[in-house]
């Protein structure tokens, strides 16, 4: 189950990856193996710009939005 730590690491990350790269990630995203998102969690993720995606349909329905875009 995702939380909000999880959310800030990601975010943390992108700050690295945005210093080596010169630019940020694409898509930054969080896994939920079981598939349960916290309310509060999810609202938190969508106000730091991280994407929650449960199960293979849903990355690949997110990679498939992204790739049409």
């Amino acid at each position: 189950m995702p939380y909000k730590e999880a959310v800030d690491k990601v975010k943390g990350g992108v700050g690295a990856i945005k210093e080596a790269w010169g630019r940020e990630p694409d898509l930054p995203i969080i896994w939920s193996e079981s598939g349960v998102i916290p309310k509060d969690v999810a609202e938190y993720a969508a106000k730091k710009g991280v994407r929650i995606i449960r199960g293979l349909r849903g990355l690949r329905k997110l990679l498939d939005e992204v790739a049409s875009n």
